[in-house]
Protein backbone atom coordinates (compact mmCIF):
# COMPACT_ATOMS: atom_id res chain seq x y z
CA UNK A 1 0.00 0.00 0.00
CA UNK A 2 0.76 2.84 -0.99
CA UNK A 3 1.14 6.35 1.53
CA UNK A 4 -1.74 8.66 1.89
CA UNK A 5 -0.97 10.27 4.96
CA UNK A 6 1.00 10.05 7.82
CA UNK A 7 1.21 13.93 9.57
CA UNK A 8 -0.25 12.83 12.49
CA UNK A 9 -1.00 10.10 14.72
CA UNK A 10 -4.30 11.17 16.11
CA UNK A 11 -7.19 11.55 13.38
CA UNK A 12 -11.44 12.12 13.24
CA UNK A 13 -12.63 9.36 11.80
CA UNK A 14 -16.42 9.24 10.47
CA UNK A 15 -16.82 5.23 11.07
CA UNK A 16 -19.95 4.07 8.79
CA UNK A 17 -21.79 1.05 9.05
CA UNK A 18 -25.39 0.03 9.91
CA UNK A 19 -24.92 0.56 13.65
CA UNK A 20 -28.01 0.50 16.02
CA UNK A 21 -30.60 -2.09 14.06
CA UNK A 22 -30.38 -4.84 17.41
CA UNK A 23 -28.38 -6.50 14.84
CA UNK A 24 -25.40 -8.26 16.52
CA UNK A 25 -23.46 -8.58 13.42
CA UNK A 26 -23.00 -4.98 12.60
CA UNK A 27 -22.34 -4.48 16.92
CA UNK A 28 -19.61 -6.64 16.51
CA UNK A 29 -18.22 -5.18 13.33
CA UNK A 30 -17.96 -1.79 14.64
CA UNK A 31 -16.55 -3.16 18.10
CA UNK A 32 -13.78 -4.69 16.13
CA UNK A 33 -13.28 -1.95 13.76
CA UNK A 34 -12.52 0.19 17.12
CA UNK A 35 -11.00 -2.13 18.95
CA UNK A 36 -8.57 -2.26 15.41
CA UNK A 37 -7.97 1.35 14.88
CA UNK A 38 -7.49 1.91 18.44
CA UNK A 39 -8.53 4.48 21.43
CA UNK A 40 -6.08 7.13 20.14
CA UNK A 41 -8.17 8.36 17.33
CA UNK A 42 -11.73 10.56 17.74
CA UNK A 43 -14.46 8.56 16.35
CA UNK A 44 -17.89 9.86 15.19
CA UNK A 45 -20.10 7.13 14.34
CA UNK A 46 -23.92 6.90 13.34
CA UNK A 47 -26.54 5.07 14.39
CA UNK A 48 -29.97 4.22 14.77
CA UNK A 49 -30.16 3.85 17.75
CA UNK A 50 -27.93 6.17 19.49
CA UNK A 51 -28.18 6.50 23.10
CA UNK A 52 -27.98 1.95 23.16
CA UNK A 53 -24.68 2.95 20.99
CA UNK A 54 -22.78 5.07 23.05
CA UNK A 55 -24.12 3.02 26.48
CA UNK A 56 -22.80 -0.09 25.21
CA UNK A 57 -19.40 1.93 24.24
CA UNK A 58 -19.24 3.68 27.30
CA UNK A 59 -19.85 0.64 30.08
CA UNK A 60 -19.00 -2.55 28.20
CA UNK A 61 -16.10 -1.66 26.04
CA UNK A 62 -12.71 -1.47 26.90
CA UNK A 63 -10.75 1.44 26.77
CA UNK A 64 -11.21 4.85 26.48
CA UNK A 65 -12.25 5.73 23.34
CA UNK A 66 -13.44 9.76 22.51
CA UNK A 67 -16.58 8.39 20.39
CA UNK A 68 -19.55 10.55 18.99
CA UNK A 69 -22.94 9.19 17.98
CA UNK A 70 -25.65 10.60 15.86
CA UNK A 71 -28.54 9.22 14.36
CA UNK A 72 -28.52 8.46 10.76
CA UNK A 73 -31.48 9.55 9.09
CA UNK A 74 -33.16 11.97 12.13
CA UNK A 75 -29.54 13.85 11.79
CA UNK A 76 -29.04 12.69 7.74
CA UNK A 77 -28.48 17.06 7.08
CA UNK A 78 -25.61 16.89 9.50
CA UNK A 79 -23.67 14.73 7.76
CA UNK A 80 -22.21 16.70 5.14
CA UNK A 81 -20.39 19.29 8.51
CA UNK A 82 -19.44 15.70 10.10
CA UNK A 83 -17.90 14.59 6.46
CA UNK A 84 -15.69 17.98 6.82
CA UNK A 85 -14.75 17.54 9.97
CA UNK A 86 -13.29 14.39 9.38
CA UNK A 87 -9.61 13.23 8.47
CA UNK A 88 -11.01 9.53 7.04
CA UNK A 89 -14.95 8.39 5.82
CA UNK A 90 -14.49 5.01 6.58
CA UNK A 91 -17.19 2.33 5.52
CA UNK A 92 -16.54 -0.72 8.44
CA UNK A 93 -17.30 -3.86 6.94
CA UNK A 94 -20.84 -5.47 6.40
CA UNK A 95 -22.51 -5.79 3.24
CA UNK A 96 -22.93 -2.26 1.77
CA UNK A 97 -22.69 -2.29 -1.89
CA UNK A 98 -26.21 -4.38 -2.78
CA UNK A 99 -29.40 -3.86 -4.67
CA UNK A 100 -32.15 -4.91 -1.67
CA UNK A 101 -34.57 -8.07 -1.73
CA UNK A 102 -38.07 -7.71 -2.21
CA UNK A 103 -37.99 -8.99 1.18
CA UNK A 104 -36.62 -5.47 2.87
CA UNK A 105 -39.62 -3.28 1.30
CA UNK A 106 -37.78 -0.74 -0.04
CA UNK A 107 -36.35 0.30 -3.61
CA UNK A 108 -33.85 -2.24 -4.79
CA UNK A 109 -31.20 0.63 -5.06
CA UNK A 110 -32.02 3.10 -2.45
CA UNK A 111 -28.89 1.49 -0.23
CA UNK A 112 -26.44 2.45 -3.66
CA UNK A 113 -27.75 5.69 -3.96
CA UNK A 114 -27.35 6.68 -0.64
CA UNK A 115 -23.40 5.62 0.00
CA UNK A 116 -23.42 7.28 -3.90
CA UNK A 117 -24.16 10.73 -2.59
CA UNK A 118 -21.92 10.39 0.65
CA UNK A 119 -18.89 9.29 -1.35
CA UNK A 120 -19.63 11.91 -4.01
CA UNK A 121 -19.73 14.56 -1.82
CA UNK A 122 -16.49 12.89 0.78
CA UNK A 123 -14.73 13.15 -2.55
CA UNK A 124 -15.92 15.66 -4.81
CA UNK A 125 -16.18 18.30 -2.24
CA UNK A 126 -14.88 17.79 1.08
CA UNK A 127 -11.80 16.13 -0.81
CA UNK A 128 -11.65 13.49 1.90
CA UNK A 129 -9.59 9.94 2.07
CA UNK A 130 -12.51 7.37 1.91
CA UNK A 131 -11.76 3.71 2.92
CA UNK A 132 -14.19 1.06 2.43
CA UNK A 133 -12.55 -1.64 4.15
CA UNK A 134 -13.51 -5.77 4.44
CA UNK A 135 -16.94 -4.88 3.04
CA UNK A 136 -19.28 -7.24 1.67
CA UNK A 137 -20.75 -6.07 -2.35
CA UNK A 138 -23.95 -8.00 -3.69
CA UNK A 139 -26.17 -9.37 -4.65
CA UNK A 140 -26.00 -6.91 -7.49
CA UNK A 141 -27.60 -8.76 -10.83
CA UNK A 142 -28.37 -5.61 -12.82
CA UNK A 143 -26.17 -3.62 -15.15
CA UNK A 144 -27.57 0.00 -13.51
CA UNK A 145 -26.84 -1.65 -10.06
CA UNK A 146 -23.46 -2.68 -11.20
CA UNK A 147 -23.25 0.84 -13.01
CA UNK A 148 -23.95 2.49 -9.33
CA UNK A 149 -21.08 0.45 -7.83
CA UNK A 150 -18.86 1.94 -10.60
CA UNK A 151 -19.32 5.25 -9.60
CA UNK A 152 -19.23 4.66 -6.31
CA UNK A 153 -15.84 2.61 -5.84
CA UNK A 154 -14.66 4.88 -8.78
CA UNK A 155 -14.37 7.59 -6.08
CA UNK A 156 -12.92 5.61 -2.87
CA UNK A 157 -8.83 5.11 -2.06
CA UNK A 158 -8.98 1.80 -0.86
CA UNK A 159 -11.14 -1.01 -1.70
CA UNK A 160 -11.02 -4.13 0.45
CA UNK A 161 -13.67 -7.17 0.25
CA UNK A 162 -14.11 -9.64 2.51
CA UNK A 163 -14.72 -12.55 -0.09
CA UNK A 164 -13.74 -13.24 -4.01
CA UNK A 165 -17.66 -13.55 -4.82
CA UNK A 166 -17.70 -9.40 -4.05
CA UNK A 167 -14.37 -9.01 -6.02
CA UNK A 168 -16.12 -10.77 -9.33
CA UNK A 169 -18.91 -7.96 -9.03
CA UNK A 170 -16.52 -4.93 -8.25
CA UNK A 171 -14.20 -6.09 -11.49
CA UNK A 172 -17.49 -6.84 -13.52
CA UNK A 173 -18.90 -3.40 -12.91
CA UNK A 174 -15.26 -2.04 -14.40
CA UNK A 175 -13.01 -1.10 -11.65
CA UNK A 176 -9.71 -2.11 -12.13
CA UNK A 177 -8.10 -5.55 -10.46
CA UNK A 178 -5.11 -3.34 -9.48
CA UNK A 179 -7.50 -1.13 -6.80
CA UNK A 180 -8.77 -4.21 -4.91
CA UNK A 181 -7.75 -6.38 -2.54
CA UNK A 182 -9.67 -9.54 -0.67
CA UNK A 183 -8.97 -9.59 2.71
CA UNK A 184 -11.51 -12.07 5.33
CA UNK A 185 -14.55 -9.92 7.40
CA UNK A 186 -12.77 -8.13 10.32
CA UNK A 187 -14.25 -10.32 12.91
CA UNK A 188 -11.36 -13.27 12.13
CA UNK A 189 -9.03 -10.86 13.66
CA UNK A 190 -10.96 -11.34 16.77
CA UNK A 191 -9.96 -14.17 19.19
CA UNK A 192 -11.86 -16.11 21.84
CA UNK A 193 -9.84 -14.18 24.69
CA UNK A 194 -11.25 -11.02 22.89
CA UNK A 195 -14.49 -11.88 23.70
CA UNK A 196 -13.85 -13.04 27.21
CA UNK A 197 -13.34 -16.50 27.14
CA UNK A 198 -10.44 -16.88 28.66
CA UNK A 199 -10.23 -21.07 29.35
CA UNK A 200 -10.67 -23.94 26.74
CA UNK A 201 -13.51 -25.90 26.61
CA UNK A 202 -13.76 -29.96 26.31
CA UNK A 203 -13.38 -30.36 22.65
CA UNK A 204 -14.52 -34.62 23.32
CA UNK A 205 -18.09 -34.05 23.95
CA UNK A 206 -19.45 -35.76 20.51
CA UNK A 207 -16.98 -38.29 21.55
CA UNK A 208 -18.76 -39.37 24.93
CA UNK A 209 -22.42 -40.30 23.03
CA UNK A 210 -21.06 -43.94 22.40
CA UNK A 211 -21.17 -44.10 25.96
CA UNK A 212 -24.14 -42.61 26.72
CA UNK A 213 -23.00 -40.29 29.14
CA UNK A 214 -23.29 -37.20 26.73
CA UNK A 215 -25.95 -34.38 26.35
CA UNK A 216 -25.73 -33.25 22.61
CA UNK A 217 -26.03 -28.97 22.55
CA UNK A 218 -27.34 -27.43 19.12
CA UNK A 219 -27.63 -23.76 18.56
CA UNK A 220 -30.14 -22.72 15.84
CA UNK A 221 -29.77 -19.30 13.87
CA UNK A 222 -32.69 -18.67 11.43
CA UNK A 223 -33.30 -15.64 9.11
CA UNK A 224 -36.31 -15.11 7.50
CA UNK A 225 -34.31 -12.63 4.51
CA UNK A 226 -33.53 -15.04 2.19
CA UNK A 227 -32.55 -14.57 -1.32
CA UNK A 228 -35.80 -16.59 -2.82
CA UNK A 229 -38.63 -16.10 0.08
CA UNK A 230 -40.52 -18.57 -1.74
CA UNK A 231 -38.23 -21.19 0.03
CA UNK A 232 -39.03 -20.15 3.62
CA UNK A 233 -41.89 -22.32 4.31
CA UNK A 234 -39.73 -25.21 3.14
CA UNK A 235 -36.28 -24.37 5.18
CA UNK A 236 -38.63 -24.69 8.21
CA UNK A 237 -40.38 -27.50 7.54
CA UNK A 238 -37.09 -29.06 6.53
CA UNK A 239 -35.18 -27.86 9.61
CA UNK A 240 -38.18 -29.18 11.81
CA UNK A 241 -38.23 -32.61 10.60
CA UNK A 242 -34.52 -33.19 10.80
CA UNK A 243 -34.17 -32.05 14.40
CA UNK A 244 -37.31 -34.05 15.67
CA UNK A 245 -35.73 -37.03 13.83
CA UNK A 246 -32.56 -36.19 15.48
CA UNK A 247 -34.32 -36.10 18.49
CA UNK A 248 -35.59 -39.97 18.51
CA UNK A 249 -32.29 -40.72 16.53
CA UNK A 250 -29.74 -39.73 20.32
CA UNK A 251 -33.02 -40.51 22.47
CA UNK A 252 -32.20 -44.41 21.37
CA UNK A 253 -28.76 -43.99 22.04
CA UNK A 254 -29.42 -42.50 25.93
CA UNK A 255 -28.59 -39.37 24.24
CA UNK A 256 -30.41 -35.94 25.52
CA UNK A 257 -30.58 -33.23 23.23
CA UNK A 258 -30.66 -29.06 24.23
CA UNK A 259 -31.44 -26.91 21.74
CA UNK A 260 -30.67 -23.42 21.83
CA UNK A 261 -31.97 -20.56 20.09
CA UNK A 262 -29.10 -18.26 19.16
CA UNK A 263 -30.96 -14.99 17.65
CA UNK A 264 -28.42 -12.33 15.74
CA UNK A 265 -31.32 -9.77 15.17
CA UNK A 266 -33.41 -8.80 18.20
CA UNK A 267 -35.28 -5.85 16.93
CA UNK A 268 -35.44 -3.00 14.24
CA UNK A 269 -37.94 -4.87 11.62
CA UNK A 270 -40.86 -7.27 11.85
CA UNK A 271 -39.48 -10.35 11.45
CA UNK A 272 -36.39 -10.12 13.54
CA UNK A 273 -34.43 -13.44 13.96
CA UNK A 274 -35.50 -13.60 17.90
CA UNK A 275 -39.04 -13.43 16.78
CA UNK A 276 -38.76 -16.18 14.06
CA UNK A 277 -37.17 -18.39 16.59
CA UNK A 278 -39.79 -17.60 18.89
CA UNK A 279 -42.45 -18.77 16.93
CA UNK A 280 -40.20 -21.92 15.50
CA UNK A 281 -40.23 -23.06 18.91
CA UNK A 282 -43.98 -22.52 19.42
CA UNK A 283 -44.60 -24.17 16.49
CA UNK A 284 -42.40 -27.39 17.65
CA UNK A 285 -43.18 -28.08 21.21
CA UNK A 286 -41.16 -31.38 21.56
CA UNK A 287 -38.43 -29.45 20.50
CA UNK A 288 -38.48 -27.96 23.96
CA UNK A 289 -35.70 -25.07 22.04
CA UNK A 290 -34.89 -23.07 24.97
CA UNK A 291 -34.23 -19.27 22.58
CA UNK A 292 -31.68 -16.89 24.10
CA UNK A 293 -31.95 -12.89 23.69
CA UNK A 294 -27.76 -12.02 24.35
CA UNK A 295 -27.28 -8.49 25.84
CA UNK A 296 -23.32 -8.56 25.27
CA UNK A 297 -21.34 -9.48 22.44
CA UNK A 298 -19.47 -11.53 25.59
CA UNK A 299 -22.74 -13.16 26.65
CA UNK A 300 -23.23 -14.10 22.92
CA UNK A 301 -19.89 -15.55 22.22
CA UNK A 302 -20.00 -17.72 25.52
CA UNK A 303 -23.52 -18.86 24.14
CA UNK A 304 -22.14 -19.86 20.66
CA UNK A 305 -18.92 -21.45 22.64
CA UNK A 306 -21.37 -23.53 24.90
CA UNK A 307 -22.83 -25.53 22.12
CA UNK A 308 -21.27 -28.76 20.42
CA UNK A 309 -22.24 -27.41 17.14
CA UNK A 310 -24.32 -24.53 15.31
CA UNK A 311 -26.83 -24.30 12.39
CA UNK A 312 -27.16 -21.18 11.33
CA UNK A 313 -28.05 -18.91 8.15
CA UNK A 314 -26.58 -15.45 10.07
CA UNK A 315 -22.56 -14.57 8.62
CA UNK A 316 -21.38 -13.41 11.91
CA UNK A 317 -22.84 -16.54 13.81
CA UNK A 318 -20.92 -19.06 11.49
CA UNK A 319 -17.82 -15.79 11.69
CA UNK A 320 -18.17 -16.45 15.41
CA UNK A 321 -18.36 -20.02 15.82
CA UNK A 322 -15.23 -20.08 13.61
CA UNK A 323 -13.27 -17.80 15.89
CA UNK A 324 -14.41 -20.01 18.89
CA UNK A 325 -13.83 -23.29 17.41
CA UNK A 326 -17.60 -24.51 17.19
CA UNK A 327 -18.26 -26.29 13.69
CA UNK A 328 -20.98 -25.17 11.96
CA UNK A 329 -23.73 -26.56 9.18
CA UNK A 330 -24.48 -23.50 7.66
CA UNK A 331 -27.52 -22.48 6.05
CA UNK A 332 -26.31 -20.39 2.77
CA UNK A 333 -29.24 -18.18 2.37
CA UNK A 334 -27.30 -15.50 0.04
CA UNK A 335 -23.66 -15.30 -1.93
CA UNK A 336 -21.86 -13.99 1.12
CA UNK A 337 -22.54 -17.27 3.25
CA UNK A 338 -21.78 -19.14 0.03
CA UNK A 339 -18.57 -17.77 0.10
CA UNK A 340 -17.55 -17.86 4.07
CA UNK A 341 -18.39 -21.78 3.30
CA UNK A 342 -15.74 -21.56 0.62
CA UNK A 343 -13.17 -19.75 2.80
CA UNK A 344 -13.30 -22.29 5.20
CA UNK A 345 -13.79 -25.39 2.97
CA UNK A 346 -17.36 -26.42 4.50
CA UNK A 347 -19.14 -27.33 1.41
CA UNK A 348 -19.67 -30.84 2.88
CA UNK A 349 -21.53 -29.65 5.92
CA UNK A 350 -23.78 -26.81 4.10
CA UNK A 351 -27.05 -26.64 1.97
CA UNK A 352 -28.12 -23.71 -0.07
CA UNK A 353 -31.86 -22.94 1.02
CA UNK A 354 -32.74 -21.22 -1.61
CA UNK A 355 -32.97 -24.54 -3.36
CA UNK A 356 -35.11 -27.36 -2.96
CA UNK A 357 -33.68 -29.58 -0.56
CA UNK A 358 -35.15 -32.19 1.83
CA UNK A 359 -34.77 -33.21 5.57
CA UNK A 360 -32.75 -36.08 5.11
CA UNK A 361 -30.16 -34.13 3.37
CA UNK A 362 -29.74 -31.93 6.68
CA UNK A 363 -29.92 -35.22 8.80
CA UNK A 364 -26.55 -36.42 6.29
CA UNK A 365 -24.92 -33.21 7.13
CA UNK A 366 -25.22 -33.58 10.87
CA UNK A 367 -24.62 -37.09 10.92
CA UNK A 368 -21.47 -36.25 8.67
CA UNK A 369 -20.53 -33.62 11.01
CA UNK A 370 -20.44 -35.94 14.47
CA UNK A 371 -18.18 -38.79 12.40
CA UNK A 372 -16.15 -36.11 11.50
CA UNK A 373 -16.39 -34.14 15.18
CA UNK A 374 -13.17 -33.58 16.08
CA UNK A 375 -11.43 -33.62 12.32
CA UNK A 376 -13.55 -30.76 11.78
CA UNK A 377 -12.65 -28.79 14.49
CA UNK A 378 -9.02 -29.39 13.17
CA UNK A 379 -10.11 -28.23 10.44
CA UNK A 380 -11.74 -25.22 11.10
CA UNK A 381 -8.87 -24.33 13.89
CA UNK A 382 -6.55 -23.94 10.93
CA UNK A 383 -8.85 -21.95 8.35
CA UNK A 384 -9.32 -19.82 11.31
CA UNK A 385 -5.51 -19.37 11.78
CA UNK A 386 -4.90 -18.10 8.39
CA UNK A 387 -8.16 -15.90 7.90
CA UNK A 388 -6.89 -14.18 11.35
CA UNK A 389 -3.42 -14.04 10.47
CA UNK A 390 -4.58 -12.36 7.20
CA UNK A 391 -6.63 -9.38 9.11
CA UNK A 392 -3.93 -8.98 11.29
CA UNK A 393 -1.41 -8.61 8.78
CA UNK A 394 -3.64 -6.31 5.98
CA UNK A 395 -4.79 -3.95 8.94
CA UNK A 396 -1.04 -3.14 10.17
CA UNK A 397 -0.59 -1.97 6.29
CA UNK A 398 -3.80 -0.10 6.41
CA UNK A 399 -3.20 1.79 9.53
CA UNK A 400 0.25 2.51 8.22
CA UNK A 401 -1.23 3.81 4.87
CA UNK A 402 -3.62 5.85 6.93
CA UNK A 403 -1.19 7.03 9.29
CA UNK A 404 -2.96 6.07 12.50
Amino acid sequence: MNQIDKKEAKKTILLLGTHGQDNWGDEILLETFLKSLGSQNQYLINSYNPDQTLKRFSSDFDGDYDIQVFHTTKEILKLPLRIWKSDIVFFAGGSILKELYASYGRWAYSTLFMILGIVSFANLIARKTIVTSNIGVGPVKTKFGKFLVKLILSQVNVISLRDEASKEIVLDSGISEKRVIVVPDIVFIRDAKSFGINTPMEDNRLANIASNKATLRIGLNLNKDIAKPEMWPSLLENVSKSLNRLKIEMKGKGVSIEIVGIPMQIGFNNHHDLLILEQFSQNNPNLNIKVECPDTSVSLAKLIRSCDFIIAERLHTIIIATVLNTPSIPLMYDPKVESLVKYLGLDDFSINVNQPFTPEQLDRKIALLQKYFVETKQHIQEQYIKLNTLDKNYFDQLKNKLGL
